[in-house]
């Protein structure tokens, strides 16, 4: 049990503004059943708990800094697992679809740039220009 953390004193008012946060090892303890951590200016839930035993009984009760995940996932373990996983399909689905743009504009840039009157191929004829100037200035010399 971890309950009624709110009314014990905080180190600092940044802290008890800031909240309570659980640590990510806490979804490595397969065989716990029972969790209360109601009372205790939670603000955000590992993704680890999803990792727990669907038997597994949270209690999150009186956290009214809790906003991740949403209310309607504390429920239980499976609910947080749910929502956790789809939070991570979508990030993996909207990166899935940017890198083929991101390539794209990569090679277009990279185009642009190296075609003949592009910056970089301006800046390149500049440089190599002012070598064989140099190296023919040495040979002279």
């Amino acid at each position: 049990f971890v309950e009624d953390n709110d009314g014990a004193k905080m180190a600092s008012d940044v802290q008890s503004r800031r909240g309570f946060e659980l640590p990510d090892e806490l979804g490595s303890l397969a065989c716990l059943r029972f969790a209360s951590f109601s009372g205790n200016n939670i603000t955000r839930l590992p993704r680890t708990l999803g990792r727990l035993n669907d038997d597994c009984d949270i209690h999150l009760h009186r956290n009214p800094n809790l906003k991740y995940p949403p209310l309607k996932f504390h429920k239980s373990v499976k609910m947080m697992r749910t929502f956790f996983h789809k939070e991570r399909m979508s990030l993996f689905i909207g990166a899935s679809l940017f890198m083929p743009h991101m390539k794209r504009g990569q090679m277009r840039a990279n185009e642009r740039l190296y075609q003949p009157g592009g910056s970089g191929y301006l800046t390149s004829k500049k440089r190599f220009e002012d070598i064989v100037r140099v190296y023919e200035w040495l040979q002279a010399v």
